[in-house]
């Protein structure tokens, strides 16, 4: 907002479209969706079209800064669900529950999320560690989250817990460019286990 104030100045308009999509991988890249914000109408109205050709999807964010907002956000809300699902795998793993089974059961059930349903089978405990996300961006906006929370003075404990966990598993696995999906070692190193895969799984039944 304060850059988008500083080139009003000079007559130039600043809009911010950050994006999400619903996989964590797959050839169709049209399947993005745009998170538009800005103060000028008129301006927003001129690059709909553009945005609604490279996108699926195109929501208005509401005033200059709003898309940034929405998209460190969800971020959060995707990492807490991630968070969750790996604590509940490792519970799982110690008491003798069969880990896949108990994904196919929360994918049918409310505990479904972003991660039950693609980052954990298909990436993580296949160990192929290819969702394309980097930890290290993880981590980043986590931090913009926590800020997020504090300049509009909410308390969100669960937001500073989420980003410590995460740190936490960049530091220990000490790759920059580590996938999101390897942040399951820092579970296992810390639950005392090693999470079968799914043919190791399919194998042993």
């Amino acid at each position: 907002r304060a850059l988008g104030a500083e080139l009003a100045s000079i007559g130039l308009v600043l809009l911010d479209s950050p994006v999400t999509r619903p996989e964590a991988v797959g050839g169709n890249t049209r399947r993005i969706t745009f998170m538009v914000a800005g103060d000028d109408e008129d301006a927003i109205e001129q690059v709909m079209p553009l945005l609604e050709a490279m996108a699926e999807r195109v929501f208005r964010a509401g005033r200059l800064g709003g898309g940034h907002a929405l998209k460190t956000l969800n971020n959060y809300v995707s990492a807490a669900g991630l968070a969750a699902a790996l604590d509940a795998m490792i519970a799982a793993e110690k008491f003798g529950v069969d880990v896949e089974t108990m994904l196919e059961v929360f994918n049918v059930g409310t505990a479904r999320n972003f991660s039950t349903a693609n980052t954990l089978v298909q990436e993580a405990m296949s160990r192929r560690y290819e969702a394309r996300f980097q930890l290290a961006l993880m981590v980043k906006d986590l931090r913009i989250a926590r800020t997020l929370f504090e300049r509009i003075g909410f308390a969100a404990p669960l937001s500073r817990l989420v980003a410590e966990q995460f740190g936490a598993a960049l530091e220990s696995i000490g790759d920059e460019r580590a996938d999101l999906s390897r942040s399951v070692e820092d579970w296992e190193r810390r639950g005392e286990v090693r999470l079968p895969g799914p043919r190791e799984q399919a194998s042993s039944s």
